[in-house]
C-alpha cells in the first residue's frame, strides 16, 4: 500500500487529517507541516499501524 494523507474539511471549519499506509511515527513526521499550517491540534488518535516498524527509505541497501 502506498502512503497517502487524506484531508476531510467540515462545514464547521474543523479539519480531519488521516495518514494511511505509513508506519510507526513517519505519519506524524510527513503530516507535521499540514499540522503547522492548519493551526491548533484539538485531538488525535493512534491507528494500530503506528504501533508497528517503521520502513524508512533511505535508497541504501543493507546486506545481512
Amino acid at each position: 500500500m502506498s502512503e497517502e494523507i487524506v484531508l476531510e474539511f467540515w462545514e464547521d471549519g474543523q479539519v480531519n487529517l488521516e495518514g494511511k499506509g505509513f508506519k510507526g511515527q513517519a505519519c506524524f513526521k510527513e503530516m507535521q507541516f499540514l499540522k503547522d499550517a492548519l493551526g491548533v491540534e484539538t485531538s488525535f488518535t493512534k491507528k494500530q499501524d503506528f504501533y508497528q516498524t517503521e520502513v524508512r527509505r533511505d535508497g541504501k541497501v543493507k546486506a545481512r
